[in-house]
């Protein structure tokens, strides 16, 4: 077997689970009454963080345990031994919990939300090592469709546009240089609202962060497919979600300046990456009327593939929304 159908089969161990996992645990969402959401939703996150610090590193592991085997291997060679008796044990507790009666919808809802996307992300970062953006973005859409296809829980849409800025920073190692600033961009989001408190979408921005005042930039333009939870509190409509996708970014930077208009310029430097994303977010709106809401929103963009050129930090978005 080549070897890079191994990084296949391993995203399929630990994405296919995890999309099952996921659907669960959004069917059980959608059945929470509203008061007991937001503790839900912090169990929710203290899940998803523990879970992403230990499949990063188990991920990146195994990678380069991938990496390093012949281009043509064997099957087995996908996980060390270990990597396969934790498999067949997960597999087993998955089985024994769906006959154990008793089960509290709300640890099905905040376990299993939580669980689900990183076994997806795991996968995801299998995958980011051989640069298969749109195989991850069918897996998410495959699992977003599923939880979906109960017609009686589409209760509409929203969509709408959106500027941002904020402060990333972070070193490109390569040319040691540490890029930061004030990025300014504009984007868009659609969203369908299933049941009373979640919704799925896509959404898309391009962002660009001058640098040295002389014309050099970063610009990076990226989208995704969202899933987010909200509720509704008088005039406001707080809202918790993460982004899943990818796009690309271009450096620009011209390290020295030019002795005369047209002269060519020493020390520039260009490069262009495409890179994947996961992107959590966290936001606000302020019901306006009905139709029309005006919305707030933090988030904080992070590479999973080996986008080393890309800044990190929080961003502010701001804008409006029309909900039908």
């Amino acid at each position: 077997m080549d070897r890079r159908f191994l990084y296949y089969s391993a995203a399929a161990f630990w994405g296919i689970p995890g999309m099952i996992i996921m659907v669960k645990g959004i069917k059980a969402y959608l059945a929470m009454p509203s008061h007991k959401l937001w503790w839900l939703l912090l169990i929710t996150a203290f899940v998803v963080i523990g879970f992403l610090i230990m499949f990063r590193k188990i991920v990146d592991k195994y990678s380069a345990r991938i990496a390093a085997q012949p281009q043509i291997t064997a099957f087995r060679q996908t996980f060390p031994l270990r990597g396969w008796i934790l498999i067949v044990c997960m597999s087993c507790l998955g089985i024994a919990l769906r006959f154990i009666p008793g089960i509290p919808a709300e640890f099905t809802a905040s376990f299993y939300s939580g669980l689900g996307p990183m076994l997806v992300f795991a996968a995801c970062r299998f995958i980011a090592n051989q640069k298969r953006i749109i195989l991850t973005a069918i897996c998410l859409l495959i699992t977003l469709s599923v939880s979906a296809q109960d017609s009686k829980l589409r209760r509409g849409f929203d969509g709408g546009m959106m500027v941002h800025t904020g402060y990333p920073q972070g070193n490109l190692d390569a040319i040691g240089y540490e890029a930061k600033g004030l990025p300014m961009g504009i984007g868009g989001v659609i969203r369908l609202h299933l049941g009373e408190h979640f919704r799925i979408g896509s959404e898309g921005y391009v962002s660009t962060l001058g640098q040295r005042s002389n014309g050099s930039y970063l610009k990076y333009g990226w989208g995704g497919i969202l899933a987010d939870f909200y509720t509704v509190l008088g005039m406001f409509q707080p809202y918790a979600g993460i982004t899943l996708g990818g796009g690309s970014m271009t450096t620009l930077l011209m390290l020295e300046e030019p002795e005369s208009p047209w002269a060519p310029i020493n020390g520039t430097r260009y490069h262009k990456q495409g890179l994947m994303a996961i992107d959590p977010f966290i936001g606000c709106d302020l019901i306006v009327s009905g139709p029309m809401h005006l919305t707030l929103k933090v988030d904080y963009l992070c590479a999973l593939s080996d986008a080393e050129l890309l800044p990190h930090g929080p961003r502010v978005y701001f804008g409006f929304l029309f909900y039908h």
